[in-house]
């Protein structure tokens, strides 16, 4: 009869979770829409192609310079207060930009400025999202909920928010920017409604240690020393920097190949796009039946196959349709890749370290795709004079074809079943009896963290 009530508990994903999938969903919708906003803003304060892509850089910079900072805070913080002050933060903020813009004040330095504190917001709220997740649903459910969040996310954020952005847009130029302001406000007191607290090391206490540490040097050192005492998770993190590095550099580039190779114009170039965020959304769905199915190791080697394979096609192929097929095929096995790696370090984390732990993540994932965006412009620019233009905005993503596969067949032994089993199983058997019987308890009420 126990087993039948744990079945039933673990097959839900509680009220707790579609707050915060309600919220996230609210704060991508917002985004989508200024994902249009911004760029179209920047081009109307300046026509220097520099200054305007200092947008994209001022919104991906907050990754590299506040991650590992962030989780720190996060371990600190009841993270459902800080989620919620980030989120009320962010819509002040925007509502700023937008009456900025309606004075006309505004001018690109101000708007550069704006986008990379709402970034350094970004960066806190899905950090300390990541850390609140495995506490509200079983572990068993871990691909399931993020599936489902990310599925959400990608539709608001890549199918529903430019649209509407570009319809607000028409409007005015400040209607998609205070829209954003709304959301942020409306997600806030969504995160509100969550019940119970959602503490890192000040109520969990640290795992080998008599008390926790109260200086952030050390903090931050206890977070590093534990990826690095993993070596699953240390070659995890070590990969994705590499294979995002590999990602920017082609989609830095993307629109000249969609151009040049496959001479489309704007409209067509959206059609490819979306393509895209369609093989998010498949991909956010099917991920844990995937994995339920063939196995995490396997779904590993899938996705390298499948992604280097999508890469070199579109590197050869004139033809849209291929192209797009290859686009959605790409992001569908990226979305299960994110979700089983998310998941498994959610696992192995245990949950006074998931603040610091999912900075370092982040700031080796995203802290290379500067690089990679940088990387994939000079490479063109380099090989122009020398294959021709044809040749050279193909050359980014040949070239990260051949980097996915060398890194599949370099790191695909640190990912077998086994291995990954060993870092569960090690993990489980560090933790206090107190803790593993509390664990279970969990399981049966996962909308409060453990404290």
């Amino acid at each position: 009869m126990t087993s039948v009530v744990r079945d039933r508990a673990t097959s839900r994903l509680g009220g707790g979770f579609w707050r915060l999938w309600s919220a996230s969903v609210m704060s991508e919708l917002g985004d989508g829409a200024s994902l249009v906003a911004y760029p179209w803003l920047a081009s109307t304060l300046t026509r220097n192609p520099v200054l305007i892509s200092a947008t994209l850089v001022a919104s991906r910079v907050p990754w590299l310079l506040f991650s590992l900072p962030a989780g720190i805070l996060v371990d600190r913080m009841d993270r459902r207060i800080l989620m919620v002050c980030v989120n009320v933060a962010r819509a002040g903020l925007t509502a700023a930009i937008a009456l900025l813009v309606l004075a006309d004040l505004m001018n690109i330095w101000l708007l550069c400025a704006g986008i990379l504190l709402l970034g350094a917001g970004e960066v806190l709220s899905d950090i300390a999202a990541g850390a609140v997740l495995p506490s509200m649903v079983a572990h068993e459910q871990l691909e399931r909920a993020n599936g489902r969040l990310w599925s959400a996310q990608s539709a608001a954020n890549g199918l529903l928010g430019p649209p509407l952005g570009g319809a607000l847009l028409a409007i005015g130029i400040a209607v998609p920017i205070m829209f954003d302001a709304g959301t942020f406000a409306v997600a806030a007191g969504l995160l509100l409604l969550l019940t119970g607290q959602f503490r890192g090391a000040s109520g969990n206490g640290n795992r080998g240690s008599a008390r926790a540490s109260t200086r952030l040097v050390d903090e931050l050192h206890a977070g590093l020393r534990f990826v690095w005492r993993e070596p699953v998770l240390r070659t995890l993190f070590c990969t994705e920097a590499v294979l995002n590095t590999a990602a920017t550099m082609a989609i830095a580039t993307y629109v000249l190949y969609v151009r040049e190779n496959l001479g489309l114009g704007g409209a067509s170039y959206g059609v490819l796009m979306t393509a895209g965020a369609i093989g998010v959304i498949v991909g956010s769905l099917v991920a844990s039946r995937v994995v339920d199915t063939i196995g995490v190791s396997a779904t590993m080697i899938m996705f390298f196959a499948i992604a280097t394979t999508c890469y070199l096609v579109t590197g050869t192929t004139s033809q849209p349709v291929v192209a797009g097929a290859a686009n959605a095929g790409f992001t569908l096995v990226a979305v299960i890749w994110n979700v089983i790696t998310v998941s498994f370090t959610q696992r192995v984390v245990p949950g006074h370290l998931m603040g610091r732990v999912g900075g370092v993540n982040r700031w080796f994932a995203f802290g290379a795709m500067p690089l990679g965006a940088i990387g994939g412009g000079l490479l063109v620019q380099w090989l122009t004079p020398i294959a021709g233009q044809q040749w050279a905005v193909r050359s980014p993503f040949l070239l990260s074809g051949v980097i996915f596969a060398v890194t599949g067949l370099a790191v695909g032994r640190h990912f077998t079943s086994a291995r990954l089993n060993r870092t569960r199983a090690a993990d489980a058997d560090v933790l206090p009896e107190s803790a593993r019987d509390q664990e279970s308890s969990d399981a049966l009420h996962p909308q409060h963290e453990r404290t």
